[in-house]
């Protein structure tokens, strides 16, 4: 179970960290990130009901090496690299075939925090940009220069996947987490405003990997 909502926020200290050396880890552990409930959640296995907390996902190991793309002998090798260094904890639930891996990110506050708070620190983001190009903000968050608003996150991928549909997901969100955590600006040594943020969003797809399935099926 999964809640793919929300935001998460990444400390610039993790540049320091192993995992962001390796960038097919990082992506793996970003993804990890997105993906768990960023609140508690409900699901049933076999004739039991099992609560999915904040921070927790209990997705198969099967599913997680579709969702990393990369194969169960992998996934399981990242799990104990993680799981050793105390970023996550590993418990199975339910029984034989009704059964499943629970994982628990350790210390998730610190890449989520509540969401009214993470709404709201969008919205002033919205309002200085605004203010800054000499654009206002409209009740309902219309703006009236549409380009140069950041928008909402399904409207991002919609249009990423509109324009190259075999897109991986992932990548344009953590590209949409990125630069709305750097201030609606792109990243790099030479860090650029983002002024109309299609254009730059076309200029930035070619270098994203595509999916090997059919279809995206998006979830919000």
């Amino acid at each position: 179970m999964s809640q793919k909502q929300g935001w998460i926020r990444i400390s610039r200290e993790v540049k320091e960290h192993w995992v962001y050396k390796n960038p097919d880890m990082f992506r793996a552990w970003v993804t990890i990130l997105i993906t768990s409930n960023f609140k508690d959640g409900k699901m049933v296995l076999g004739k039991k009901v099992y609560t999915i907390k904040r921070g927790q996902s209990s997705m198969s190991l099967r599913s997680w090496a579709n969702e990393l793309d990369m194969g169960v002998k992998a996934v399981t090798t990242l799990f104990d690299m993680l799981e050793q260094e105390e970023m996550i904890k590993r418990k199975t639930i339910g029984k034989g075939k009704q059964s499943t891996t629970l994982i628990t990110i350790i210390n998730y506050g610190k890449y989520q925090s509540i969401q009214e708070t993470l709404e709201k620190r969008k919205g002033n983001m919205r309002e200085t940009l605004g203010k800054h190009e000499g654009h206002t903000i409209e009740e309902g968050n219309n703006v009236k220069n549409e380009k140069n608003a950041i928008p909402l996150l399904e409207d991002f991928l919609k249009y990423a996947i509109e324009n190259k549909p075999k897109v991986k997901k992932q990548e344009v969100e953590l590209k949409y987490n990125s630069w709305v955590a750097n201030g609606w600006m792109t990243g790099g040594k030479k860090p650029r405003k983002i002024v109309n943020w299609k254009t730059t969003l076309l200029n930035t797809l070619p270098h994203m990997s595509e999916t090997s399935g059919d279809s995206h099926g998006l979830i919000f």
